[in-house]
């Protein structure tokens, strides 16, 4: 018995050891200074209301800078800037006149695509309950392309879900939360767009 204690309290002290190590900060992985200014294609928005594509747009640039200087210029839709261009995708050599014309070093695009709202039922018969969930899910996509060449050089993909109500009923309690649909969707587009541009942030790791 007072082996496993002995053993009990060292992991305790290991463990908390381990919480309070010293961090030390780390400079963002992605470096705004080595390529501003940037072209920022609108927002594409997948299942949802075109408007929101302003909202992450604004929420992208703003987190992005949110440590680091960087100047960037807005450029219209995706759709529009290729009907200019006279083309059906982003080729390199689309990329490399948008660089020219705009005259930015970078080209940032991405797009947010939004589940349909999902319902979630359980229901207990053997200790009568009754508990429901609408859960809403948004899947953000992120790439920075280098205009000289073309070339892509920063991809991530960021997927969150949130609660738009949440009830639970039994014989001797009722619980009943809900979030208007604006409010959740603002919510889940702060969310994702912070942690997809964390790589444009310092970061604190233990050695």
């Amino acid at each position: 018995m007072k082996k496993i204690f002995k053993k009990l309290i060292l992991l305790f002290f290991l463990i908390l050891t381990i919480s309070c190590c010293k961090k030390y900060p780390y400079p963002p992985i992605f470096q705004l200074s080595e390529n501003t200014p940037f072209g920022f294609i609108q927002t594409k928005v997948i299942n949802s209301d075109s408007t929101v594509g302003q909202l992450v747009t604004s929420k992208l640039i703003e987190y992005i800078t949110y440590e680091q200087k960087g100047s960037f210029v807005e450029i219209g839709s995706l759709d529009n800037i290729l009907s200019r261009y006279n083309s059906k995708e982003l080729t390199p050599d689309i990329i490399k006149k948008i660089g020219n014309d705009y005259n930015v070093n970078t080209l940032v695009y991405n797009e947010i695509e939004f589940s349909d709202i999902q319902p979630d039922f359980h229901i207990n018969f053997a200790n009568p309950s009754f508990h429901a969930k609408v859960k809403l899910t948004a899947c953000l996509r992120l790439k920075i392309y280098e205009t000289k060449d073309g070339t892509l050089i920063f991809i991530k993909t960021s997927k969150r879900k949130t609660e738009l109500s949440n009830v639970y009923l039994n014989k001797d309690h009722i619980f009943f939360d809900s979030k208007t649909f604006d409010e959740s969707q603002y919510n889940l587009i702060d969310k994702l767009t912070w942690q997809i541009t964390k790589d444009f942030r310092t970061t604190y790791k233990c050695k």
